[in-house]
């Protein structure tokens, strides 16, 4: 994860330290890493994803934006679909995303589907999965995120799905995708988390 001076303390070291406790309590110090990148707004969000995604050295790899929440059991549940000889190449869950102005929506992230994202038919957003989701690396190095701030996750993904030959769906929310969060503190809108507030 990438992150920049506005965002350091109150999202990004609390999201940090969380992630680090849940890897303590599964026991998996050894196997699993935290990484983060910490910038002064020099660099393009694909460039620093790049440079993440180039210092991994586990077998999966998956991003979370600094200003996002994970569920409590994120590290354990994820670690549960991949901890066998011939892991799935791509491991997919729902997101629970905020956004100012507009609906709480449950999105879900599916390997079939081809279009670029529609509303299914029990109102949540489905589309193809993107950077979120748990890709091994060997699939995620298949192309380089551009040069650039915005739609960088969708190229790049859209670069690597033809290479995942086997997937696994995780039919929960893992994650809570918060856009505009600036925008949200600003106006006084407050984030959700299982259906709770969250106090930042």
């Amino acid at each position: 994860m990438a992150t920049t001076s506005s965002r350091l303390a109150k999202f990004f070291t609390p999201l940090v330290l969380d992630l680090e406790n849940q890897v303590a309590r599964a026991k998996v110090v050894e196997s699993v890493e935290v990484i983060a990148l910490f910038d002064s707004k020099l660099m393009t969000i694909g460039e620093k994803r790049n440079i993440l995604l180039g210092s991994a050295r586990g077998e999966y790899i998956s991003y979370i934006d600094d200003d996002d929440v994970v569920s409590s059991h994120y590290v354990e549940r994820i670690l549960r679909e991949i901890e066998n000889p011939i892991g799935p190449d791509l491991v997919t869950f729902n997101i629970y995303r905020q956004a100012v102005g507009t609906p709480d929506m449950l999105c879900r992230h599916r390997i079939d589907v081809k279009t670029d994202g529609k509303v299914g038919s029990d109102g949540s957003w489905v589309s193809p999965p993107n950077h979120i989701m748990v890709w091994k690396r060997n699939i995620a190095q298949k192309a380089r995120f551009p040069d650039k701030n915005w739609m960088e996750d969708y190229d790049w993904s859209r670069g690597i799905l033809g290479h995942v030959k086997t997937s696994v769906n995780i039919n929960e929310v893992l994650y809570w995708y918060r856009m505009q969060i600036e925008l949200a503190e600003a106006k006084g809108v407050p984030w959700k988390y299982h259906g709770r507030p969250i106090v930042g």
